[in-house]
């Protein structure tokens, strides 16, 4: 898999994490790894919360 150089690769795995925490982002910048649990947060409410963040970032 190819990446553009302004957007760095992250994994995007599902797994449980503790109560109160949906979501998990960990590693360096470029190599992170996004956990979400989906006992705690849809996938739709996730791919809305990201496309939220990308909007408000430009």
């Amino acid at each position: 898999m190819q990446t553009s150089p302004h957007q760095p690769p992250i994994v995007i795995v599902c797994g449980p994490l503790p109560a109160g925490e949906p979501v998990r982002v960990t590693g360096p910048a470029g190599h992170q790894t996004l956990t979400w649990d989906p006992r705690q947060i849809s996938r739709d409410a996730l791919l809305a919360a990201a496309e939220r963040a990308a909007r408000d970032r430009h």
